[in-house]
């Protein structure tokens, strides 16, 4: 359940960060990357909606690796 809302709070951040820079873009009539973030857990499904994470994910050991820039 932790990862879940860790990575909930995560994706939420990265979109407020890309509406900010949206808004600075706008002032400077530049254009903003809009790269979707995407969440895959290892051992699971090669890309997996954090809604259809299935209980027998749960309460197990993952790994998130990525880079956020």
């Amino acid at each position: 359940m932790q990862l879940c809302l860790d990575i909930a709070l995560c994706m939420h951040c990265h979109e407020l960060r890309v509406e900010a820079e949206e808004d600075i873009a706008r002032n400077r009539s530049m254009l903003v990357d809009r790269t979707k973030v995407s969440v895959r857990l290892h051992g699971v499904a090669s890309v997996l909606l954090i809604a259809l994470l299935k209980a027998k994910v749960v309460n197990q050991f993952v790994s998130v690796v990525g880079t956020v820039a």
